[in-house]
């Protein structure tokens, strides 16, 4: 009898554990969200909230392989804006279409829906892999780990049809991809930023970022940087218009076509001649070697 107790005992012990250990498999296969999904350029900030909730949806249903968003197809043009300028996995779309019952809108993959979500896992994978060695203190400092991180990971390419896909996940790019990495990085972690589009000397179009650090924006060219150095230096980092003009870019436009806004800080002014800097202890500053030798230090 005891043993007959036992073992009904034992088995219903392993029952529990099977169910546990079926319970956690389960959980592996739920769909997850490890990126920020809300996360957009900053030139479109005057966008309604409902516009926003609807692109987060819809970025959310590419993360996870799906094929149908519901939201109020009178926002689509905004909701459309938003995804491809602002999200990287737009890669893996070939159509968005609108329901004819104008219940939202049917996404076609150009791949199977599977591979795209498995393509959007490797991709958050790497995403969150950079911001992980990119964290810091504050946001300064996170910012110019980041600017490093895309200066000294991106290598200058010409091939055709590069993305910010092929930029973080390839670490190829040009002057647009490279500051679009740059800027998604950025919103990631928090700072807002948005895109550029320039003129160089030559009158031909070039790619760089502004973002918002505690109140005041700032430009960052971080293909120049690579070219001119490696990417080793801060040189184009935390400009402002004027230093970009002085760089020869000109014609500072968002890509909604509205003028972008003046930089004038100049608190990043000792990285114009930089040889070499560091990071003090936690983020808290910045030491800039610059090239006649001066240490300046920036407090972050």
């Amino acid at each position: 009898m005891i043993k007959k107790i036992l073992s009904i005992i034992l088995c219903a012990a392993l029952a529990l554990a099977f169910a546990s250990c079926a319970k956690s498999s389960d959980n592996k296969d739920e769909n997850v969200e490890p990126l920020v999904f809300d996360a957009f350029d900053s030139a479109y900030s005057s966008y309604d909230s409902s516009a926003v909730a609807a692109y987060s949806d819809l970025c959310k249903a590419v993360y996870n392989g799906e094929t149908n968003v519901g939201f109020n197809l009178g926002m689509f043009d905004n909701v459309i804006q938003l995804f491809y300028t602002s999200y990287p996995l737009n890669v893996l779309v070939k159509n968005i279409d609108k329901n004819k019952d104008s219940s939202g809108v049917t996404i076609t993959y150009k791949e199977s829906a599977e591979t795209a979500k498995d393509k959007s896992k490797a991709f958050s994978d790497k995403v969150n892999a950079i911001l992980a060695e990119c964290k810091s203190g504050n946001k300064r400092a996170f910012t110019i780990k980041v600017y490093n991180y895309v200066t000294s990971n991106v290598k200058q390419s010409d091939k055709e049809g590069l993305t910010v896909y092929d930029a973080i996940m390839a670490g190829e790019g040009d002057s647009y991809t490279a500051s679009n990495m740059f800027e998604y990085l950025l919103r990631q972690g928090g700072v807002s930023s948005a895109h550029i589009l320039a003129s160089d000397a030559r009158g031909a179009g070039w790619g760089l970022s502004t973002a918002e650090l505690d109140g005041d924006n700032y430009l960052f060219d971080p293909m120049t940087e690579i070219i001119a150095n490696g990417g080793s230096q801060l040189c184009y980092f935390g400009m402002t218009t004027e230093d970009a003009n002085a760089e020869g870019l000109k014609e500072f436009i968002y890509t909604n076509r509205s003028s972008a806004t003046q930089c004038d800080n100049p608190f990043f002014d000792a990285c114009r001649n930089c040889k070499s800097w560091e990071l003090g202890e936690n983020g808290s500053s910045l030491l800039v070697t610059r090239n006649d030798g001066e240490i300046v230090e920036i407090a972050l």
